[in-house]
């Protein structure tokens, strides 16, 4: 019969899916016995059904997994064991490990902190103009953009490589880091090279400048005290002696322009004397002007004695005659004023020798002489204003505060690292857990 001839398994996929008990599979056979052809006879054994045999428990629909778990009971427990394992060693390594470096081999740390300000006198007056116009007709930043400037400057020259070298010379610090006492991964080995000495040096400082308070913040790191304040110390000296290399040059530059100016015009003011010093020795004289007033005064003399001359020759023409002596030793008098009075006024606008032109040139030099003593005068004063200003616009370092040498060490945060490590090996375990269990399912 068929129903003898079926595959066990396949009886029993088929049983859950009919969702039928014991009884109802037999009284099916026995069904399917009755309908069979009447030319096959049955025997026994093959129409018997053990209803008593219990049936395998039911399966649920379209789980493939709980067939081949049916299958293989052992392979979820060894999973589950791989997996416990994984999970002690992926949690408690890290752990173990932190804990042994933390509390057994790192070395102490001591950190020491100092503030500092770039202040100018004369940035907080008030009414003092943001930007000025130079003499150059440039721009002049404020004080105030000056300091923020040069607090940058300050920032940029703690990190650069000249700082470092700079300190090495004054305190030794390359011996400092490589200390057989400093643990491994904190000390500096003794074959590394310049780079890395200067890598591990920007590792034990920390500087960054605040734009709204205006102050530079230093934190300056070591295995020990008096490493991490010399440090500090050293950094804050080195960056004011920065800061009056600055001052020094502003107040350089700034005199400069103002003495070669001074400069510039005294020898303006030099070429002009020495022109009219050549004019007055080609021409004679010291000064045309004088020498033009005293020929109208000889003019207008000769011009009155010329009217009284003639007044009298009118007297005399009434009471003597033409021929007389007296009546031709005044005619004689007022012809020779006449030609002196010629003669002179030549001397101011004639032709030849006149001193009309010479007046003209001389008032050209002395305008310029004047106006080298001006530009001269001003030079000066500008000269002396140069120096108040750089002394006004020299800025300084105020030590808002000062480095001083740590008592105790605070670093490193054994407890603040420990939940570092936690929390990143939670996470880790978290990725690691996921990863596993999407590839096993692919593999599914």
């Amino acid at each position: 019969m068929k129903i003898a001839n079926m595959n066990p398994i396949g009886a029993r996929r088929r049983a859950p899916r009919a969702g039928a008990s014991a009884d109802a599979l037999a009284l099916r056979t026995a069904t399917a016995a009755a309908a069979a052809p009447s030319t096959a006879v049955a025997t026994p054994a093959e129409d018997f059904v053990d209803t008593r045999r219990p049936s395998p428990p039911p399966l649920r629909r379209g789980r493939i997994d709980d067939v081949e778990s049916f299958e293989r009971p052992s392979s979820r427990d060894a999973w589950r064991k791989k997996m416990r394992l994984f999970n002690a060693l992926f949690l408690s390594v890290p752990l173990v490990v932190a804990c042994i470096y933390l509390f057994g081999i790192a070395s102490n740390r001591y950190v020491a902190e100092s503030v500092i300000a770039i202040r100018n006198p004369a940035s907080g007056v008030s009414g003092v103009p943001g930007s000025m116009v130079g003499q150059v007709g440039q721009p002049v930043p404020s004080q105030a953009e000056r300091a923020i400037d040069e607090s940058y400057a300050v920032v940029n020259y703690i990190k650069s490589r000249e700082a470092f070298d700079e300190l090495n010379k004054r305190i030794n610090l390359t011996p400092r880091m490589q200390e057989t006492s400093i643990d491994w991964f904190g000390r500096l080995s003794p074959e590394a090279r310049h780079e890395r000495q200067y890598q591990h040096y920007l590792s034990q400082i920390e500087v960054s400048y605040d734009d709204l308070q205006g102050q530079i913040s230093l934190t300056t790191y070591g295995y020990d005290a008096d490493t991490a304040f010399k440090i500090g110390a050293e950094l804050s000296r080195m960056s004011e002696q920065l800061v009056n290399q600055f001052n020094e040059r502003a107040r350089a530059d700034m005199i400069k322009l103002a003495q070669e100016q001074v400069s510039e015009a005294a020898n303006e003011m030099r070429r002009t004397n020495q022109a009219i010093t050549d004019f007055q020795l080609a021409n004679g004289m010291i000064d045309p002007t004088m020498e033009t007033t005293s020929y109208g005064t000889i003019i207008q003399t000769l011009r009155d004695q010329i009217a009284s001359k003639r007044a009298e020759m009118t007297a005399l023409s009434k009471t003597s005659t033409p021929t007389s002596p007296r009546t031709s030793e005044i005619r004689n008098m007022l012809d020779a004023l006449e030609v002196q009075l010629t003669a002179e006024q030549q001397r101011l606008t004639g032709k030849t020798d006149a001193l009309a032109p010479l007046i003209g040139s001389y008032k050209m030099l002395s305008v310029d002489q004047g106006l080298a003593q001006q530009k001269y005068s001003s030079a000066v004063a500008m000269l002396q204003s140069s120096l108040v200003q750089a002394e006004m616009k020299k800025l300084y370092i105020v030590n808002i505060v000062s480095p001083r040498v740590p008592v105790d060490p605070i670093l490193p945060n054994k407890s603040k690292s420990l939940m570092w490590v936690i929390a990143g090996t939670i996470i880790a375990w978290i990725i690691a857990r996921l990863t596993l269990a999407s590839i096993r399912d692919h593999r599914v």
